[in-house]
């Protein structure tokens, strides 16, 4: 999974979506940590509400424009 999201974010250098200067291994590392983190806490009963507002906290890290 890692793997899967570094290649995309490469790629999203390339296109010029993220800019070059984008640290691939902490944004794919950080990403995957959150999606980990929200699948234990949905597994132990966290509430689509409590899960929706993870994932705007991770999005609200999302680097600005390329």
């Amino acid at each position: 999974m890692l793997g899967m999201l570094r290649s995309r974010l490469e790629t999203a250098v390339a296109k010029g979506e993220l800019r070059a200067s984008t640290d691939i291994n902490g944004l794919s590392r950080f990403y995957l940590s959150v999606f980990q983190g929200m699948a234990i806490q949905a597994r132990d009963g966290a509430s689509q509400a409590e899960l929706r507002a993870v994932a705007a906290a991770a999005m609200a890290a999302w680097p600005g424009d390329a």
